[in-house]
């Protein structure tokens, strides 16, 4: 049974590991952490910045002021795509109004794609990230 999981787990990973080898090879005979991550689609998986869209009117395309993500800190840090969160206080929001305030932090993400199509889109899929990366684009 062993044998049995360990040919699944190689079969998985040999078509990874062809279509990443020809990309990552020149990169790693440098041995430039720095290469490395020029080459990788950096991926963060946990913004708050979807609140500060929605409450204070943030437009990604602005200086930071005390935020983390915005198109030129994405640019400077490589970052490919962002997993904007969607939280709401159930607290804050009583009586039913979680769902709306849900779909207004969502619409927030959404309507900064449609301001800034030159700097961003959304993403549903890998075949999506991939895409915002080949186009210099970050992806949400």
């Amino acid at each position: 049974m062993k044998i049995a999981h360990a040919l699944i787990l190689f079969a998985a990973v040999l078509p990874l590991h062809a279509q990443t080898r020809s990309k990552t090879a020149s990169v790693t005979k440098q041995k430039d952490p720095l290469a490395v991550h020029q080459a990788a689609i950096v991926i963060d998986t946990h913004a708050d910045t979807t609140q500060r869209m929605l409450d204070e009117g943030y437009d990604l395309a602005e200086p930071l002021k005390g935020g983390y993500v915005n198109f030129e800190s994405a640019r400077k840090g490589n970052l490919g795509a962002e997993f904007f969160s969607i939280w709401v206080d159930p607290a804050a929001y009583p009586n039913g109004h979680e769902a709306r305030r849900t779909l207004e932090l969502i619409d927030a993400v959404y309507q900064q794609a449609a301001k800034h199509p030159q700097q961003m889109r959304m993403a549903f899929s890998a075949e999506d990230i991939m895409a915002a990366h080949r186009e210099h684009k970050l992806a949400a």
